[in-house]
């Protein structure tokens, strides 16, 4: 099953040059990589939290953090017009929020050495 990496590229920071003015957008600010393993860490200590205080919340809750880190990454990247299908992106965020306590790693650590590697 493909991940975010596999169809998007990271958004890194970058600076603005001059001629382009400043233009509203609806979309956040560029993050780090850094952000996505907090906003993954975050989440894990939300699910663990709900847990603890009931299974049942947190069989709910973990579909609810998937929902958020899919569309916190989706955001955060460029997808490929190419492959930027309905079908290919509902199937990339469909199998991120049943399965983001891997799929998020994957997803950064493939950002990490593609960024720095």
């Amino acid at each position: 099953m493909p991940s975010h990496a596999d169809f998007a590229r990271y958004r890194g920071r970058h600076k603005r040059r001059r001629s382009e003015g400043r233009r509203r957008t609806r979309r956040p600010q560029l993050y780090r990589v850094t952000d996505f393993v907090v906003a993954y860490l975050l989440a894990l200590a939300i699910l663990f939290a709900t847990a603890a205080v009931s299974p049942m919340f947190a069989f709910f809750a973990y579909f609810v953090i998937g929902v958020f880190l899919s569309r916190f990454i989706g955001e955060r990247v460029d997808w490929w017009i190419i492959t930027a299908s309905i079908k290919n992106v509902a199937a990339v965020k469909f199998h991120t929020i049943l399965t983001w306590p891997v799929s998020v790693p994957v997803f950064v650590l493939r950002v990490f050495v593609a960024k720095f590697f």
